[in-house]
């Protein structure tokens, strides 16, 4: 296993790894049994929350008791450690263990693997604990979703859980609150979607202002957003990314499957200034700066577009790709398509996201 580790700023460990006793979290390494103390002391040293020698032996060796009173540590870190072992403990109420620990909002590093490549992440504690969360009910899950959206609001998991709720009237100045909050892009754009479910007009100027302040970062959600809640004023965030976040996205951040995601959004506009945009985007020369052989087949993407909206805005249009279209009838769709599932497992709704 190849191990990618971009730690290089010791002092933001030592500051995350603040050693200061607190009310809240009183318990040193020393309180604990003499046998964990290496462990512990191991864990506090690297850092991060992982899968090494020393979370072996905690999980393998500390009690449900030792865990909750570790959950309690000064350290951060343990805390986290802790935490995460006792989601997974029998014994352990995950509801009553959330709703405990759902203000720990230290910033912590984890592990994270993907396929052989292990890279260090930062995560709030909480955020771990909400996400890696599971429920005896849906009333234990619809209590955890109110109180983090009405109190935890600015907690990455809170955006997660955005598209997982409905447009409750209850929810809706949080969910504006949430556009509004100084996030990332990526999250934000949950908010956003979620805003827009509610179909007031007033939010539309909100909506396609960080939308088109954040046009070279738009992805899959903010596309569905003004395919499934369109407004002409959409179409300026929609020409502008035409013009140089296409063909970031596509070269430098190799999203190939966003063109035919854009294609789709702006193509249901079927009017004169989207007709306008497509054939901005059909006639340009070069199609896009892009490898020759990913440009067919984006291009391609692009007159099916046009092809399934058919108008008269697009008349023009349509006469033009009509000799350039296969002939025969299937439709483009992705070159990756999702394959489903050949088992099927009874998940209740409520057990997990």
């Amino acid at each position: 296993m190849r191990h990618l580790i971009p730690i290089t700023f010791p002092l933001m460990i030592v500051l995350l790894q603040s050693c200061k006793p607190s009310l809240k979290y009183p318990y040193a390494i020393r309180d604990f049994r003499e046998a964990l103390q290496p462990a512990l002391g191991e864990i506090v040293g690297k850092g991060i929350v992982g899968y090494d020698s020393a979370y072996s032996f905690l999980k393998a060796h500390a009690t449900d008791g030792e865990l909750q009173k570790l959950s309690y540590s000064e350290h951060p870190v343990l805390r986290a450690t802790a935490l995460g072992m006792l989601q997974y403990r029998k014994g352990i109420d995950n509801f009553e263990l959330l709703m405990q620990h759902l203000d720990d909002t230290a910033f912590i590093a984890f592990y994270h693997v993907d396929w052989e490549i292990t890279t260090v992440e930062f995560s709030r504690i909480a955020d771990k604990l909400v996400l890696n969360s599971s429920w005896k009910n849906m009333a234990e899950k619809n209590k955890t979703i109110d109180k983090v959206i009405t109190e935890h609001n600015d907690f990455k998991c809170a955006y997660y859980i955005l598209r997982r709720i409905g447009t409750q009237q209850k929810y809706y100045p949080f969910i504006k609150k949430m556009v509004e909050n100084d996030e990332p892009f990526q999250e934000r754009e949950e908010a956003l979607f979620a805003l827009a479910k509610y179909k007031n007009k007033g939010d539309v100027p909100l909506i396609k202002k960080v939308l088109l302040n954040n046009s070279s970062r738009l992805s899959v959600e903010s596309f569905e957003l003004m395919q499934e809640y369109p407004d002409t004023a959409y179409l300026d965030v929609l020409e502008d990314y035409s013009k140089w976040g296409l063909f970031h996205n596509i070269k430098e951040r190799r999203r190939w499957d966003e063109g035919q995601i854009f294609f789709d959004a702006l193509a249901i506009y079927k009017n004169e200034r989207s007709a306008v945009i497509l054939g901005n985007l059909l006639n340009g020369r070069p199609f896009l700066p892009c490898n020759p052989e990913y440009n067919a087949e984006i291009k391609l993407q692009l007159m099916y577009a046009i092809k399934n909206n058919n108008c008269k805005a697009y008349a023009k249009l349509e006469a033009q790709i009509h000799p350039l279209l296969p002939k025969h009838e299937e439709i483009a769709g992705p070159s990756y398509p999702n394959t489903p599932n050949t088992i099927a497992v009874n998940i209740p709704e409520y057990s997990r996201w």
